[in-house]
């Protein structure tokens, strides 16, 4: 999920799903393209906005296979009445 189109930033809309009782991660905070290993593969590299710009906003939800219908409403409801509250 993005969160590009909210009043909120990722980090705001991750506490905002925690009170609401759904967890969230930010598997990768830092861009690919920022990740020290780049800095020593291409040294002189181009800028990657698109890589940048989704390590501003990229949130992971619960998923996975052992989740029940019941878990995957909760979550489904939690996202939905966060975003309806911060859309712009």
């Amino acid at each position: 999920m993005q969160v590009d189109q909210l009043r909120c930033e990722r980090d705001e809309f991750a506490r905002l799903l925690q009170a609401e009782g759904v967890g969230s991660a930010t598997h990768y905070p830092r861009a690919i393209s920022d990740q020290p290993i780049m800095a020593e593969l291409v040294p002189e590299r181009e800028p990657m906005p698109i890589s940048e710009l989704l390590a501003t906003q990229a949130l992971c939800l619960p998923v996975h296979h052992d989740l029940t219908d019941e878990q995957i409403d909760r979550i489904v409801e939690a996202v939905t009445k966060v975003a309806t509250a911060m859309a712009r």
